[in-house]
């Protein structure tokens, strides 16, 4: 397998796990049997991060079969396979989905899961790993990011949204008149002017705007 540390540190900001160096394209079969190889603490502890984001990638097919393949020794091929059992149990430990992950290619390994789960060290073929660095490696790039993205669409969504109100409203209300409307809604009181000028001119265009029979008058004659 050729070897490349530019490469592969690359191909890792690609796949959720960044070290160094900007992002780059580079078969997500050959990322993992590389990890496996190079048996860097590091990098290995990246293993279920590096996964979590190739299966979530649309465009990104992923095979364990393939992945095995480019791994001539016996022995990496077995560590290959347990560490795709251990990021299954992670999966799982955390809740995440993936449709792409095929569970018939993982035998359930009990022992693993309950290792992982209490945060004791793990033996996965001939490499140790620590499970309570593994689960806050796979906290903070994979479970806490995805979460932050999930408030980002959110907060995202909610600022359209009154993007767009406050478009709808400028066109039908002035500065002023939107200024009274949010002042009411808000619960706060109106000087005298500010009421009798509500009272006489704003509250006479949310009723026109309130009116159901207004409301399908303008649908209909919007679909024409």
């Amino acid at each position: 397998m050729k070897k490349s540390n530019q490469n592969l540190l690359k191909a890792l900001e690609e796949y959720g796990y960044p070290l160094f160096g900007p992002e780059t394209k580079m078969d997500p079969n050959l990322v993992l049997s590389e990890l496996v190889e190079r048996k860097d603490p590091r990098l290995l502890e990246g293993f279920p991060v590096v996964l979590a984001h190739i299966l979530a990638k649309p465009d990104t097919l992923f095979d364990l079969g393939e992945a095995t393949k480019n791994l001539k020794n016996i022995l990496d091929r077995k560590l290959l396979r347990a560490l795709y059992r251990l990021s299954c149990e992670l999966f799982k430990l955390y809740g995440l989905e993936f449709p792409k992950l095929k569970y018939k290619d993982m035998a359930y390994d009990a022992k693993l899961a309950d290792n992982l789960l209490r945060g004791v060290p793990l033996h996965l073929e001939n490499e140790t790993m620590d499970s309570k660095r593994l689960k806050q490696t796979f906290l903070r790039y994979v479970v806490e990011r995805k979460e932050q993205l999930r408030n980002r669409v959110e907060e995202d969504s909610k600022l359209k949204e009154e993007f767009r109100k406050e478009y709808l409203l400028s066109l039908l209300l002035t500065p002023r008149q939107k200024e009274l409307v949010d002042k009411k809604l808000k619960l706060q009181p109106f000087t005298k002017t500010e009421r009798e000028y509500f009272s006489r001119v704003v509250k006479k265009k949310l009723r026109a705007l309130a009116d159901p029979d207004l409301h399908r008058l303008a649908q209909k004659t919007l679909s024409m």
